[in-house]
């Protein structure tokens, strides 16, 4: 019987799942008989079995609750500029050490000097100075003091510094959206303190005071910027049926050809996400803005088109970029547009007014006119028609 019972304290100790408080103290008394004749043994014995139920207690202690879900962590080294690398990894490894460091002096008076008291029910150890006589754990006085869910920091400033919106964060680690945004206060202070040239690059980011992406993301957008410029100016093409190069533009918007060789048509586009897509000539600005991380709204004003028309485009742009392997600029592309929607509600919130979406889809050299219809008669420019009944009516004209 008492060889059964080492037996399951021993797999126990190596399974913290495992560990029944009947089973410990059912071993104990079987060991203490066992090692009755020699005191030494059974001393010797306890003291392992209490420092590695500590240990395993600090285990579950720190471990996170959905530990499962949370070993793929974010690659927050993507949207981080490589010389930031180093200060990115001190700034994760500083929260997830944070709640188990031990103070080297009082923050009420900072002497050296204090005592450990033993005070039942607390999540951390509690200290006494020794001069001021005030009370004190590891994050008193820190940004952090009174937050709870410790073992979770450091995996939400993976999150933080990786771009992740919100309510993408708090479904990943599992707690509420309101939790997120009250971390945010902490983080900033912790980075903005210990690591101020990771603050200055990533709260220029996180406000969009600074749109500059790093320099392997700068990279991405420009090959993809140029190679659309390209697609959509190119004057040589090859002949899919008879591979002549002697083939004629016969488009200047769109990338189309014509060879004089074997009379077949040619277009670049066809096959492609872009395919069947109108107005060419904005594709490189709407592409920029995309970029730039714009919501549907200011695409709308960029561009002249309707909400739906931007939101289709806004899905044929990211198409392109997953199938050329832009990931980086993706998760760039979604940071910034996160970040956009929260100014926009912030600003709105506050008491501002947006710009109505004005302008026209067509280009400032174009000759084409759209006219607003009869039923949507509004205050402008009048132009006189004539209805059915022969009256007249005044139609306002917008002028592209």
């Amino acid at each position: 019987m008492e060889l059964s019972v080492s037996r399951k304290i021993h797999t126990g100790l190596q399974d913290p799942s495992y560990i029944n408080p009947l089973d410990t103290l059912l071993a104990c008394r079987a060991l203490c008989d066992l090692f009755r004749p020699s005191g030494s043994g059974i001393a010797i014995f306890f003291s392992q079995l209490k420092d590695e139920l500590k240990k395993q207690k600090d285990m579950r202690m720190f471990a996170p609750a959905n530990a499962a879900h949370l070993a793929i962590s974010p690659d927050y080294h993507r949207c981080l500029p490589i010389e930031l690398h180093s200060q990115a990894d001190a700034f994760i490894r500083y929260l997830h050490e944070l709640p188990s460091k031990s103070p080297v002096e009082c923050p009420q008076c900072g002497h050296p000097r204090f005592r450990l008291e033993a005070m039942p029910n607390l999540r951390l150890p509690f200290y006494r100075c020794a001069v001021c006589n005030k009370g004190f754990n590891c994050l008193s006085k820190n940004p952090f003091s009174g937050y709870g869910l410790m073992h979770l920091w450091s995996a939400y400033g993976q999150y933080l510094l990786a771009g992740w919106p919100m309510p993408n964060v708090a479904k990943a680690m599992g707690i509420s959206p309101s939790t997120t945004w009250r971390w945010i206060k902490p983080c900033r202070a912790v980075m903005a303190k210990e690591f101020p040239a990771l603050y200055h690059w990533w709260s220029a980011r996180q406000d969009r005071t600074d749109l500059e992406p790093p320099p392997h993301i700068a990279a991405q957008a420009q090959m993809f910027l140029s190679g659309l410029e390209h697609l959509l100016t190119t004057q040589q093409a090859v002949c899919s049926r008879c591979g002549s190069l002697d083939m004629k533009r016969v488009d200047e918007r769109r990338p189309n050809f014509y060879c004089s060789g074997c009379s077949s048509t040619l277009s670049l586009l066809r096959g492609t996400v872009l395919s069947r897509l109108g107005y060419p000539e904005h594709w490189l600005g709407f592409a920029q803005g995309v970029i730039n991380g714009e919501s549907v709204v200011d695409l709308q004003r960029r561009t002249g088109l309707c909400g739906p028309a931007c939101k289709r485009w806004q899905v044929r742009i990211t198409q392109m970029l997953e199938q050329q392997g832009h990931t980086e600029l993706i998760r760039w592309i979604t940071w910034l547009r996160s970040r956009r929607v929260k100014e926009v509600n912030d600003f709105v919130r506050e008491g501002g007014q947006l710009e109505a979406v004005t302008g026209s889809r067509y280009s400032a050299d174009s000759n084409r006119r759209f006219s607003v219809p009869p039923k949507r008669l509004r205050s402008g420019t009048e132009d006189i028609s004539s209805n059915k009944s022969g009256t007249t009516l005044n139609v306002p004209t917008v002028v592209g």
